[in-house]
């Protein structure tokens, strides 16, 4: 139970060194919440269970009942102990393919693709760009630093020729649909002025001439224009427009136009700061996403040295690990192969699947350390553990499976799939704990001499003593 709490502990504080404080305080309030759950368990219960009344049974020989359990136990413990070599080398093979294909998984972010097609919100997003080309908006901010610095042509010419430049821009993720700025306004007002000759729509290059047409924008229009620079006439604010797709090819674009904005724009401004939207999404999902990964690689490192402290050898701590990383990498590989990429909610389980496969693995390993020690024979010491242990892991697994199958009925995909993926990772943590860690245990624990080396500890455990059987206390109900 220790260490159980410990890893899991350590997994979840590992999400405190994010730069993003929801996930820092997702990590340090989980580890402390884990480690408070155990304090509970073990001062908090013993007294329950001494001070409420508990009816008692007679002691039942749960390893003779055919149950359905039993038999399964039963298979495992046969197959992992008959089929060492073939089980591990199998093992190994898939460990390593599915390895190699997680590590080609793209990142992305995209949260329309949660809902079905039709949905109205969908719907909505798609008619809105058909309409108006882009629901997003990117805000640019350019500050000259001083007053009527926005009545320079060579800053407005340059602008124009920089916001052309921009909407040519057009990749198989993204296209730019509309820029809105001042340039529009000044050009419309110079066309005016001169009778809407086509000729005149065009930046001027007198600053004088600028100045009197924003003047006569601001007389006429104020409001539409004091949108576009702050009233100082110190700031210029350039919107761009582009259609939604996922969060993390706006920081590609984001990147880009940053460039561009510095090429083109530095000489005239002060500072030139980029936001919007579309930026905030981009760099946050971005930012989560990455940070997230990071601490999956340090709870990964942290977890591997503390087995290595509990099983008191670092070979031994080393290949308790790939049990436990097993099922992550091989739900990885089907989101790749499958072509969804890593998203927020598809990284969740990988932090429920490595606490769960990693304290099935803590279970198994404490169990079959006490049984080999008691009979010095691996095989005995992997039913032993199994028949115990083994138990309450195939329940829990069971029911943690199928609690997580209730999302299925969401009508959001990301949800859908989040608990079909968990669900399928807590069966494969467990097919791991039942047949490729007992194999790897049978390979890598040669027979030792032990008092009870040739006892089956676990039978002996449950066989009654005639000669005591009457004053033996009855095992409590559950």
């Amino acid at each position: 139970m220790f260490f159980t709490s410990v890893t899991t502990a350590a997994g979840l504080a590992s999400f405190g060194t994010s730069e993003l404080s929801p996930i820092a305080s997702l990590g340090i309030f989980g580890a402390i919440g884990s480690l408070l759950a155990f304090m509970l368990t073990i001062f908090i219960l013993p007294c329950l269970i001494t001070l409420l009344p508990i009816k008692r049974r007679p002691v039942v020989n749960l390893n003779r009942q055919k149950t359905v359990i039993n038999k399964i136990l039963y298979t495992c413990i046969h197959v992992s102990t008959r089929y060492p070599k073939i089980i591990v080398t199998s093992g190994i093979i898939l460990f390593i393919s599915s390895t190699a294909i997680a590590t080609q998984i793209q990142f992305g972010h995209d949260p329309l693709s949660w809902f079905p097609e039709d949905h109205p919100a969908i719907l909505a997003i798609e008619k809105t760009q058909e309409r108006m080309g882009g629901t997003m908006t990117i805000e640019i901010s350019i500050d000259t630093g001083k007053d009527r610095g926005v009545n320079n042509s060579g800053l407005l010419q340059q602008a124009e020729k920089t916001i052309e430049d921009i909407l040519a821009w057009e990749t198989e993720h993204y296209s730019i649909a509309k820029i809105i700025s001042v340039v529009d306004v000044i050009k419309e007002s110079n066309r005016g002025l001169h009778d809407n000759d086509q000729a005149y729509y065009s930046i001027p290059e007198d600053n004088k001439l600028i100045s009197q047409e924003l003047f006569l924008v601001e007389l006429d229009n104020p409001d539409n224009l004091f949108k576009l620079i702050d009233r100082k006439y110190q700031t210029m604010r350039i919107t761009v427009m582009i259609p939604w797709v996922d969060a993390l090819h706006y920081q590609d674009l984001l990147t880009r136009l940053e460039s561009k904005l510095d090429q083109d724009l530095q000489q005239y401004a002060q500072k030139i700061v980029v936001t919007g939207v579309a930026a905030v999404l981009g760099t946050t999902f971005a930012e989560m996403l990455y940070s997230t990964a990071e601490s999956y690689i340090l709870a990964g490192i942290v977890i591997t040295l503390m087995m290595i402290l509990l099983v008191g050898n670092v070979k031994l701590g080393l290949v308790t690990m790939i049990p436990s990383l097993m099922p992550i990498t091989i739900v990885v590989s089907i989101l790749c192969l499958l072509g969804y990429p890593l998203d927020m909610f598809t990284m969740l389980i990988g932090s429920i699947a490595i606490g769960l496969t990693v304290d099935d693995n803590v279970h198994f390993i404490h169990g079959f350390r006490r049984n080999l020690a008691i009979t010095g024979n691996a095989k005995l010491a992997i039913e032993s553990t199994l028949l115990s242990s083994g138990r309450a892991m195939f329940i829990t697994s069971i029911v943690l499976s199928f609690g997580f199958l209730i999302y299925t009925q969401s009508t959001l995909n990301n949800m859908v799939g989040f608990g079909v993926l968990t669900a399928l990772c807590i069966a494969l943590a467990l097919v791991s704990s039942f047949l490729f860690a007992p194999a790897f245990m049978v390979l890598l624990n040669k027979p030792i001499d032990a008092p009870n080396a040739s006892v089956n500890i676990n039978e002996k455990a449950n066989k009654p003593d005639n000669d005591t059987n009457s004053s033996q206390p009855c095992a409590a109900s559950e």
